[in-house]
């Protein structure tokens, strides 16, 4: 399949295949993850006997790697497998998860529960994406018009725009229907989730359904310079990567209350701010001109936070910026919200000259290492033979 797509170059993405049970599959998937154009890994779990194959402890070398080379898991699953897959997300929560073709409800047998259920618990408790696919040909040989409709909206509702996928499944498609009537099913879905949200139709559908490629997938795709947006297969909402204005009381309120989140988890020292610090930290921000901050809002919500200071290099005598905090909310990580936010830092850091970048990870966030490492980052030395750098700090009070 990589074969194909160096040969094709419309093809911008593949989700491949590994045997995750190998002895050198952590080894093979990192070799393969070298490809960029492969973004994902499909194990196919629709057709092992045992709904509870991808919990065994021998496949958890093979997941941590995807884990550390940015790869999606691709589940291809039915009804019975969601219990698990809910484990599983619970078991590797960096692991970004698609649920493929909406876990495969069997429409044409009338099936409800405990599909629904299973959907709206993985929605509610995980970060986990869903692709809207494949309904159609899980709803009979000849299915009428609308006959997936509930099945759909119940994603939509579940899942919410911004973590929704559509694709087409063809060619399989055609075993049941065509491209043309799935397309006009989906016209029909985005229709009214516009008019529900006051949105107008047709700027909706061309908003959601213009942009190919996907971040969860890493496609690179040309975005305006100043503001970057998440788009999925076909993208039902955008996350908005933007510079934060520390006049905007939503962008102040949204630094607190991530930042405040963020220190309370184990990374940022389990500790939540001071009144102190959460009464006076926009301010003081807002008053140094060599701080700045970018902020990652899922629709209204905001969902991750980088916080950088603008330092000096005298070797290089230029400026250079230090990221100082990186927080992405647990329902999102595993999305890519880190890297879409670190690649606004990037142009903000360029804009002011700035040298390079610098940060600091505990050695203990292996995902966030991986991540840093992954956008060209590397421990700072100068002569090998002296080591690397260590962050050092002294309280003075």
């Amino acid at each position: 399949m990589l074969a194909q797509a160096d040969a094709h170059p419309q093809v911008l993405g593949v989700v491949g295949w590994v045997d995750l049970l190998a002895a050198d599959a952590p080894a093979r998937i990192e070799a393969l993850a070298r490809h960029s154009k492969l973004k994902g890994l499909r194990p196919m779990l629709q057709d092992i006997d045992d709904p509870e194959w991808i919990l065994q402890a021998a496949l958890a070398p093979a997941l941590q790697a995807m884990v550390d080379c940015g790869l999606v898991f691709d589940a291809l699953v039915k009804s019975v497998h969601l219990p698990h897959i809910l484990t599983l997300a619970g078991r590797h929560p960096d692991l970004a998860l698609v649920i493929d073709h909406a876990a495969k409800p069997a429409i044409a047998a009338g099936e409800w529960q405990p599909w629904a259920d299973g959907m709206a618990r993985l929605a509610a408790e995980t970060g986990a994406m869903c692709k809207l696919s494949g309904l159609l040909t899980e709803a009979g040989s000849a299915p009428a018009p609308g006959a997936v409709r509930r099945w759909a909206a119940h994603v939509l509702a579940c899942f919410g725009a911004s973590r929704v996928l559509w694709g087409s499944d063809w060619p399989v498609l055609e075993l049941a229907s065509s491209y043309g009537q799935w397309w006009g099913e989906t016209q029909q879905l985005l229709a009214g989730l516009s008019a529900r949200a006051g949105r107008h139709p047709g700027r909706e559908r061309e908003a959601s359904l213009s942009a190919l490629g996907a971040t969860v997938f890493k496609i690179r795709q040309s975005f305006s310079s100043r503001e970057h947006r998440r788009v999925t297969e076909s993208s039902l909402s955008p996350l908005r990567i933007c510079r934060a204005d520390y006049s905007n009381p939503a962008h102040a309120s949204a630094v607190v209350q991530l930042l405040n989140a963020y220190a309370q988890d184990p990374a940022g020292g389990g500790e939540p701010l001071s009144d102190f610090a959460k009464n006076n930290l926009v301010k003081e921000l807002a008053a140094r001109p060599h701080a700045f901050s970018v902020l990652a809002f899922d629709g209204a919500q905001p969902v991750g936070l980088i916080n950088c200071i603008e330092g000096f290099s005298t070797f290089a005598c230029r400026p250079l910026v230090n990221i100082h905090d990186v927080a992405v909310l647990p329902s999102h990580r595993g999305q890519r919200v880190g890297e879409q936010m670190l690649a606004l830092v990037d142009e903000i850091a360029r804009e002011r000259g700035a040298c390079k970048l610098t940060l600091e990870v505990l050695q203990g966030n292996r995902s966030a290492i991986k991540l840093y490492e992954r956008v060209g980052f590397a421990a700072y030395q100068l002569d090998p033979a002296m080591g690397q750098a260590q962050f050092f700090q002294k309280w003075l009070d």
